[in-house]
């Protein structure tokens, strides 16, 4: 086959993935992130895009938030 003849398929990143940056955090807060940062990627490959998709990334960036949040309380 011509590997010129396949369609190629661009992959854009969802829109939320920005939120998921951690970067600039440091701690205990950035390495919660980074778990996050990661999950989030491989669902946004894995996943086709729809309003549930969207659904399911805006749970998962409650949930990051919380989690680093909750890093800034206790020893």
């Amino acid at each position: 086959m011509d590997p010129l003849a396949q369609e190629v398929t661009v992959t854009q990143k969802h829109p939320l993935m920005k939120f998921f940056a951690y970067d600039h955090l440091v701690g205990k807060a950035r390495g919660i992130s980074e778990k996050f940062h990661w999950f989030a990627e491989m669902l946004d490959e894995r996943l086709t895009d729809s309003a549930e998709k969207t659904v399911t990334m805006r749970k998962l960036l409650e949930a990051k938030d919380a989690g680093v949040r909750s890093t800034f309380y206790g020893p």
